[in-house]
This record gives structure tokens, C-alpha cells and sequence, in this order.
């Protein structure tokens, strides 16, 4: 029988709580006062069609991966999130704000609790963008600033892979259990990756 990667063992109550954020940035990516224009937040606009098509439920199976689907990350150079982002109305960017401040805290509490499955469930870079030595001490003042003066970055992850994304949304719009697993699991060596650049 083989086992899991040291690397990738998560304690399984973490699980429900990553896939309530992945339901909420999947809403945060089809919010109605954001045009299916041109990338959003690093998705491709055929990426987000297909996204749009699936139902509550199959967004639901494709939200179960063993890691968070989104990053915050200082803002860099030569990243955009897209014209659809960017160009989007206040109510939109409210919402963002919102979706940042949650991710933050949750974040913050979770590297408190268990720094190693903190850094394996997603990436949340400190330092000069944050004012903090590492999450865990960023206070509720320094999250509310983040979120809302846009000093880091919101993304999607894995978004450098072709097929990641493809694959996890036609394998919930297909319905099959057995493509789901096998699709939700491809995430595994990307996560590898991501510790091992770490």
C-alpha cells in the first residue's frame, strides 16, 4: 500500500475548511459584476466558461482538492490579474476585499496552529508586503490593510500548469467519481513542487 508523502499529510479536519474557501473564491470568480472577459485572477477566459457552466454541486465536487486553489502573494512586477479584474465594478472589488481579509485570518490562525499543514494547504507570502515577520503575527489591523490598501495580490494557483485546471473542471462537469479523484489528486505533485521551491 502506498503511502502519503510526509509532505502532503494534512489533518483531516483541515479539509472542510479548504474546500468552503475554494466554494468562496469559485463565487468570488463568478461574481456577477465581473465580465467573462479576459483573465480573472490569473484564470484563462475558457477556463472561466467552463467554470460558469457547472452547477452548485459539481462546484462542490470540484472544490474538494487537498489544497487551497487560491495565493497571496507582495505584489510583483509584470503580474496583472486581468482586465476583467482590474476594470471591475466597486461591488465587485468590495467582495475581493472581503475574500482577502477572510483568507488572511483564516491563514493567520491556521500557521498559529500548525505552520507545516499551513504552508501545505496554500502560500501566503510575509515580509515587506505584509509589515510582519511571518503570518502568524500579522494583527487584525495589518489584515484589514492588506485586503483593503491591495498590498498583496490574490490568485489562483497551479495556473502555470495546462491541464491543472481543464481537467478539474470537466471532471466535475463529467460526474464521474472515479475522474474526480483522479483529478483532485493531480494537485499532489504540483503541491510537491511548490514545497520543494519552498
Amino acid at each position: 500500500m502506498h503511502r502519503i508523502h510526509p509532505e502532503m499529510q494534512i489533518r483531516p479536519e483541515i479539509y472542510p475548511e479548504i474546500s468552503q474557501l475554494n466554494r468562496e473564491f469559485f463565487r468570488l470568480l463568478l461574481h456577477p459584476s465581473v465580465p467573462l472577459e479576459g483573465s480573472v485572477l490569473g484564470l484563462k477566459p475558457e477556463w472561466l466558461g467552463r467554470m460558469a457552466a457547472l452547477s452548485e454541486a459539481q462546484l462542490h465536487t470540484a472544490s474538494e482538492v487537498p489544497c487551497l486553489l487560491m495565493e497571496l502573494a507582495g505584489k510583483r512586477d509584470g503580474y496583472a490579474c486581468g482586465a476583467a479584474a482590474t476594470d471591475a465594478r466597486p461591488e465587485w472589488q468590495h467582495a475581493r476585499q472581503m475574500f482577502v481579509m477572510s483568507l488572511l485570518t483564516y491563514m493567520r490562525q491556521l500557521h498559529r496552529q500548525d505552520k507545516a499543514a499551513a504552508r501545505r494547504a496554500g502560500v501566503v507570502i510575509a515580509g515587506p508586503a505584509t509589515g510582519a515577520a511571518s503570518v502568524e503575527d500579522l494583527s487584525f489591523r495589518d489584515i484589514r490593510r492588506l485586503a483593503f490598501d491591495g498590498a498583496v495580490d490574490l490568485r489562483a494557483r497551479f495556473t502555470d500548469h495546462p491541464r491543472f485546471w481543464p481537467d478539474l473542471l470537466d471532471s466535475a462537469a463529467d460526474g464521474s467519481s472515479r475522474y474526480a479523484t483522479v483529478s483532485r489528486l493531480s494537485v499532489l505533485p504540483l503541491m510537491v513542487a511548490e514545497v520543494a521551491a519552498g
